[in-house]
């Protein structure tokens, strides 16, 4: 089954439109990126999260960064 945004928005759910507005509003945040970018994005998200609210898993993948 695949949805498309404008089925999430018939359903009432809030698509976030940035990385930043995802870090601030979430729980939880499972980041899937190369480690190349690892450092990087879980800098990125530090700056925005919420005292509380600060679960973030970084799942490196496998390849190798060109």
């Amino acid at each position: 089954m695949v949805f498309t945004i404008e089925d999430i928005k018939k359903e009432g759910i809030e698509v976030l439109d940035t990385f930043k507005e995802v870090a601030i509003a979430s729980d939880i945040v499972i980041s899937a990126n190369s480690p190349k970018s690892a450092l990087e994005v879980a800098k990125n998200y530090g700056k925005y999260v919420k005292v509380g609210h600060d679960t973030f898993v970084n799942y490196n993948m496998t390849a190798l960064d060109a």
